[in-house]
């Protein structure tokens, strides 16, 4: 702009001059021609300027959309590093739940392999197991209430191994005593025997129950 604007000043001078020199004996044709030239810089003039006012204002407007770009990258990042930290609070949650979801896991797995409880697969496995369970080691009960007591402790001990045993009980009889004694069944048969000494027996008065 400062081009042309030298440009124009040095063609004023000019045409200055020739108006002098037109009363100085100038040619008409010679004014004619520096007056269009005249026109035609002022048209320029106009022309550039109204262009430099379009820059300038395409340039302001580009400078607003530059500092709302910056804004906006601005926010984007601070959700970013918001989701990042969502992100890892997930990840987190996430061990969690898989941390439950094993230890659900191994439960059912365990309860699985005690329920439903199962009758004994024979009298070995009986024995076998009311050698390992420690109710008969206790001291033996004085009353007929302390007795049910015990067999009751060897009918939840064997449901919680996945075994099926009852409790069941005779009396009072002639002289006021009772019989205390678990049950259960083997291959369909009936066997018993006292939980505080753990002596199993066969009914041999029946047949197959079951």
């Amino acid at each position: 702009m400062k081009k042309y604007g030298l440009i124009l000043l040095a063609l004023m001078a000019v045409i200055l001059a020739s108006l002098l020199l037109v009363g100085c004996g100038v040619s008409k044709s010679d004014y004619n021609e520096l007056l269009s030239q005249k026109t035609t810089l002022e048209t320029e003039k106009q022309t550039l300027q109204s262009q430099y006012d379009s820059l300038q204002a395409e340039k302001d407007t580009l400078a607003a959309e530059k500092d709302d770009l910056e804004a906006d990258y601005g926010q984007l990042s601070a959700d970013y590093s918001t989701l990042q930290a969502d992100f890892q609070a997930l990840a987190g949650e996430k061990d969690a739940v898989q941390a439950q979801y094993a230890a659900v896991n191994d439960e059912l797995a365990a309860i699985r392999e005690v329920y439903p409880p199962r009758d004994f697969s024979s009298l070995l496995e009986l024995e076998d197991w009311l050698l390992a369970n420690d109710v008969s080691d206790k001291p033996v009960t004085s009353t007929a209430e302390a007795w049910i007591g015990r067999a009751l402790e060897v009918q939840e001990d064997a449901l919680a191994d996945g075994y099926v045993v009852s409790v069941d009980y005779d009396g009072p009889d002639a002289q006021g005593f009772y019989s205390v004694f678990c049950t259960t069944i083997i291959n369909g048969n009936i066997y018993y025997w006292d939980p505080e000494t753990d002596d199993v027996s066969k009914d041999t008065s029946l047949d197959t129950v079951k």
